[in-house]
């Protein structure tokens, strides 16, 4: 994952090649810190679309999908793990479908 804003690869023409997009992430020392971000009802992952959208990689990498295990992933809301879920429904996998949608240009 990325902090806000993204950092970003350029390729060889110094044009942006690779981003990563996350539904939420942790301060420097883990989720534990003060400075991790939640997941804020979908808007962080939204801020993180719209920042690639602006910027426009090639590539997008959407982190993660589902690697829910403790302690990597402290509960529901401070977690970056998009796959269906009791907590989230299919919101999380339809919110990155719409945002993909978005970047594509469909």
């Amino acid at each position: 994952w990325d902090r806000s804003p993204q950092s970003y690869a350029l390729d060889a023409l110094g044009e942006p090649e690779f981003m990563v997009v996350s539904a939420a992430f942790p301060g420097e020392t883990g989720w534990s810190d003060a400075a991790s971000v939640g997941r804020a009802g979908g808007e962080t992952f939204k801020t993180q679309w719209a920042y690639a959208r602006e910027v426009g990689p090639q590539i997008v990498l959407v982190n993660s999908f589902n690697e829910w295990v403790r302690p990597e992933e402290q509960d529901s809301e401070f977690s970056n793990d998009i796959e269906p879920s009791e907590a989230h429904g299919h919101f999380y996998l339809d919110l990155l479908t719409e945002q993909v949608a978005e970047f594509k240009g469909f």
